[in-house]
């Protein structure tokens, strides 16, 4: 790491130590004589190296559009990906000052500059390789799917506690995915863009008055529709598997206020896509059956039951919605 600092980017008298942060990658925070930077080390079997350049370059379109993105830091090169090796990146960025909520505990304005930084960020991302439509995995996919990864966690279902809650999770994807097959078939097609991929609490930094100061973590870039990135980090962040907390509604006025064209349409179809698409989501659980080495502990955690919260109350929360926009609307 040391050598990588002196011979790449010129900073030979750098301190170097490891954040205690992220679920796939490792992050190293760099202290200079002039500034503070932080340095990205990739999981080289999940990120290769053109995926990784793709993420630096987005992230630098997002900054010169305004978006509190930390600037990534050329290499003396002149490249925003170093590789010390074949496959392994590291990329170096400017260190944000900033604090990350806690889960559940996010205040109603912070709450809101989080809507209202996604509504920007998506706006700007919908310019990128525009995709027509999103096919949702039909049900007869997903009903197989679920059955073959039950059938792989079955012989290891007593193994550890961690496969117990597996295989009871697996079982209960397949009985609500059956349960969906109606609502399913009436999902409407919804159009897909680039978005952040990992929106949540983790990868937002806030200053003292609760307002976003930088978005972090582009490395899961994908192209869905909007509204499940909106509706993921509804579910991760004001959802407490008992309710929906009030800062939700805060939330989605942030993201009204701000998203381009947002219309009865498409937040009619929120809560029914997070319903289905909740239940056919397989990982962690799909990469420690099929790929067992690439598999890390630290994704136990995010192997959990889900109930029908969201099933059962569509009406209303979707009611909430459509008059929080109207509201917005009006303005």
């Amino acid at each position: 790491m040391k050598a990588l600092l002196t011979d790449t980017y010129l900073m030979p008298n750098a301190m170097i130590s490891e954040i205690a942060y992220g679920m796939m990658n490792h992050n190293y925070l760099v202290q200079t004589q002039d500034d503070t930077y932080v340095l990205k080390a990739y999981s080289a079997h999940l990120y290769p190296p053109d995926r990784v350049r793709r993420v630096c370059s987005v992230q630098k379109m997002l900054r010169q559009s305004g978006l509190p993105v930390p600037d990534v830091i050329a290499t003396a090169a002149g490249e925003l990906v170093a590789e010390s090796k074949p496959g392994c990146c590291y990329v170096l960025s400017r260190f944000v000052l900033g604090q990350h909520p806690q889960r559940l505990h996010i205040r109603a304005a912070a709450a809101f500059s989080m809507g209202h930084t996604l509504g920007r960020l998506h706006h700007v991302l919908e310019r990128m390789d525009r995709v027509t439509d999103y096919a949702v995995m039909d049900w007869e996919t997903a009903m197989d799917r679920t059955e073959q990864l039950l059938r792989l966690a079955e012989p290891h279902r007593h193994a550890t506690g961690v496969d117990e809650i597996a295989y009871q999770v697996l079982q209960s994807q397949l009985a609500a995915i059956e349960r969906l097959a109606v609502l399913r078939a009436g999902l409407p097609k919804l159009p897909a863009q680039w978005v952040h991929g990992d929106y949540q609490e983790t990868n937002l930094l806030f200053d003292k008055d609760d307002q976003i100061t930088a978005v972090i973590d582009f490395d899961n870039l994908r192209c869905v529709p909007r509204g499940l990135e909106l509706m993921r980090t509804m579910h991760l962040c004001f959802y407490n598997r008992r309710e929906l907390l009030p800062e939700a509604y805060d939330f989605f006025a942030g993201y009204a206020a701000t998203a381009n064209g947002l219309t009865t349409d498409e937040v009619e179809a929120l809560v029914p896509y997070w319903t289905y698409q909740e239940q056919i989501t397989d990982w962690p659980m799909r990469t420690r059956y099929e790929q067992p080495d690439k598999y890390d502990p630290r994704w136990d955690r995010f192997i959990q039951i889900s109930n029908d919260f969201w099933e059962t109350h569509r009406g209303p929360v979707t009611e909430r919605f459509l008059k929080i926009l109207r509201t917005s609307n009006n303005k």
